[in-house]
């Protein structure tokens, strides 16, 4: 494998909480290995970590999916002590669910987080409802 990052198609800064450091994530262009084998070369400074990292897929598509999961992993133990966007604990990389355990499985899945996503919607609607309900009586009370 080069030991170079290559062209650096993607940029990610990090803040630390209680530091003025940040960590940077850059992600390389995903490299042809062999047939049906691509590796998308990403490098995390700040945290300690050195050289190049790669993740690897059947295409290259997959690789960049992939790499995404990867620096998740990588990012994980220091998760509390980072942000993105203002939001402690938050990197903005996110668990990849494959489908290595065939279609059939990931479809349940898929099917139980949009179930979870409707759940919080409907909350989250009831808790806008129950705010304006609240913020309208306040203002009939104030013109008494």
């Amino acid at each position: 494998m080069p030991t170079q990052l290559g062209r650096v198609i993607a940029r990610r800064e990090l803040a630390r909480a209680h530091s003025r450091s940040s960590v940077l994530i850059e992600i390389g262009i995903p490299r042809r290995r062999a047939e049906a084998e691509w590796a998308c070369p990403y490098r995390i400074r700040g945290l300690g970590q050195r050289g190049i990292r790669y993740a690897f897929g059947v295409d290259a598509v997959q690789a960049l999916q992939l790499v995404q999961q990867a620096i998740w992993r990588d990012l994980k133990p220091h998760q509390r002590e980072l942000s993105w966007l203002g939001e402690r604990g938050w990197t903005g990389f996110y668990r990849f669910y494959g489908i290595n355990l065939g279609q059939a499985h990931m479809r349940r899945v898929e099917k139980a987080i949009d179930r979870e996503i409707a759940h919080e919607g409907r909350r989250l609607k009831k808790r806008v409802a129950k705010k304006r309900s609240a913020a309208k009586g306040n203002r009939r009370v104030r013109r008494s």
